[in-house]
């Protein structure tokens, strides 16, 4: 952010506005200065890619994210466009699994994958979750995406058969490549897992238009949707494509961590019984919103 772009604010230029803040408006500043560097960075970037420079950068941007204190989320929100670092995160996210999809297809480990950690301590706090609901046993998986770890990692842990919908028939088409490779790739058994006949299939559709009556769970991927009013209109189109008693995960994010994926207002559950919301404090980004569909 630069001195003309502080002007465009209305605020006056930074210097200016450095004179009048107090040390936690000073650190807000600060903080949004990097994040707004690190986005002029990536949506300057012909193609987001997996390469050294790709990685560095998203890296710093998750880094600040997760690493910023609480107390100056909403300072630092109040400076930013977060529509813009959401956008530029979900393209990101797409083209990192599109190459790590093609790679793994290839011969690569999946242990290699930079973000295999992340992926199971979330599988394995969703999880932890939904069987405190009720054993799953049909798994509907919203937005599988090009490489559905996370589908496979719950399907595993809950010994369900999960069916992967995605709306982009190329990573439809990416997905059923790879998931023979990731299943052949068995990490250790994590404790509590399911009995291990999990299966995983994928079909091209999208959330409004699937047939969702089958399913006795339906998990939302965090980018499905790209704002709360987008998060409120699925809502209200599964309370009504569910049966009653239809367990829901929604992924969702909180402070900071909204620059990455929207939050979804637990307003907008309102055909459901909100059951658990879990917000983590590690490097897991994603918060976990558990609901069952009402009977009326």
């Amino acid at each position: 952010m630069d001195d003309a772009a502080a002007q465009g604010t209305g605020c006056g230029t930074l210097s200016e506005m450095r004179t009048t803040l107090n040390a936690t408006q000073r650190d807000a500043l600060t903080c949004a200065e990097t994040l707004q560097d690190v986005l002029g960075t990536l949506e300057a970037l012909d193609d987001l890619g997996p390469s050294p420079h790709v990685d560095a950068t998203f890296g710093r941007l998750v880094r600040t994210v997760v690493e910023t204190p609480e107390r100056l989320a909403d300072a630092v929100l109040d400076r930013l466009e977060p529509a813009r670092f959401r956008r530029i995160s979900g393209l990101g996210e797409h083209a990192l699994e599109t190459a790590w999809a093609e790679r793994i297809r290839s011969g690569t480990r999946l242990a290699a994958f930079p973000y295999r950690d992340n992926y199971e301590h979330l599988s394995a706090l969703e999880a932890g979750l939904l069987r405190r609901t009720g054993p799953a046993s049909s798994v509907a998986f919203l937005g599988a995406g090009p490489l559905p770890l996370s589908a496979v990692l719950l399907a595993r842990r809950l010994g369900a058969a999960v069916t992967g919908l995605d709306r982009d028939a190329a990573a439809v088409a990416d997905a059923r490549a790879i998931a023979p490779h990731l299943l052949a790739q068995r990490p250790p058994r994590a404790r509590g897992a399911g009995p291990g006949g999990a299966g995983v299939t994928f079909e091209e559709a999208d959330a409004y238009d699937a047939d969702l009556t089958a399913y006795d769970t339906v998990v939302v991927a965090a980018l499905v949707g790209e704002s709360a009013d987008d998060k409120r209109r699925l809502l209200d189109h599964l309370a009504a494509a569910t049966r009653p008693g239809t367990v829901v995960l929604v992924r969702s994010a909180r402070g900071l961590r909204t620059l990455l994926y929207p939050a979804v207002p637990l307003d907008a559950l309102r055909g459901f019984e909100v059951l658990d919301v879990v917000h983590p404090t590690d490097d897991v980004i994603n918060s976990v919103v558990v609901a069952r569909r009402k009977s009326s």
